[in-house]
């Protein structure tokens, strides 16, 4: 007999508490680090900051408070992002159309060396500029080149600074709005689309990049894949 799916939100006393599969998708983090962060929650001194203590549980799955997690991820990505190398201000000097080969990308951002980016292009679509084409440098060899405005909004992203790639510098609209919600559906279905389909994280990636929070995009990615399957199962 198949094993019943159980909710990944809860509402308990006015508090939304989600499960360990729900904060898995939403950070795009594996359920092994999820369990991770909360044996090692103790560590953070700041309680404000901590991965929230474990909550109810409800047919054996365990829930935790939403907020508390939120404010927990927020940091988290704020410290990783205080670890990336900085870029090379040579990045932000020159137009936006022009074409920087990819040995000279993969010096902009630090990389150890230009391998990195093509397994980015490879092993994760989507997280790195595509391609613009390729020319052929002086050396007689012909090699990938990408928009330097591509790569300036690639950084700010990774950075965290969004101003400059689409997110909402306004408040994030009430639940039931509707054309605001059809619009994340309709997001996050053509993302779905540009990357091949859902990956674990894809609701955090565009909460990164549109705006807005990850509840939000989850529930958006969750009712896209529900018009994908319809969709396929119709054909």
């Amino acid at each position: 007999m198949p094993e019943t799916a159980h909710p990944a939100e809860i509402v308990v006393d006015g508090r939304t508490l989600v499960s360990r599969d729900w904060m898995a998708e939403c950070s795009g983090a594996s359920k092994v680090t999820v369990g991770y962060w909360h044996k090692h929650r103790l560590d953070n001194p700041d309680p404000a900051t901590r991965f929230p203590e474990k909550g109810p549980t409800v047919h054996r799955v365990e829930y935790f408070d939403q907020e508390q997690f939120e404010r927990f991820f927020a940091a988290h990505q704020k410290k990783k992002q205080k670890k990336v190398l900085p870029t090379d201000p040579a990045l932000y000097r020159g137009h936006p159309e022009d074409l920087i080969p990819i040995g000279e990308a993969a010096k902009i951002f630090h990389f150890a060396e230009p391998a990195v980016i093509r397994k980015y292009l490879r092993d994760n679509p989507g997280y790195f500029p595509e391609p613009a084409g390729t020319e052929v440098l002086d050396s007689g060899k012909e090699a990938r080149v990408f928009r330097r405005g591509d790569l300036q909004d690639f950084d700010k992203r990774r950075t965290g600074n969004n101003i400059a790639t689409g997110a909402r510098k306004t408040a994030n609209p009430p639940r039931g709005a509707n054309d605001e919600t059809e619009r994340r559906i309709a997001v996050a279905a053509a993302y779905l689309d540009e990357i091949g389909g859902w990956r674990r994280g894809t609701a955090g990636e565009l909460a990164q990049r549109e705006g807005g929070s990850l509840p939000q995009w989850v529930r958006a990615v969750r009712a896209a894949r529900a018009q994908r399957e319809k969709h396929t199962s119709s054909r």
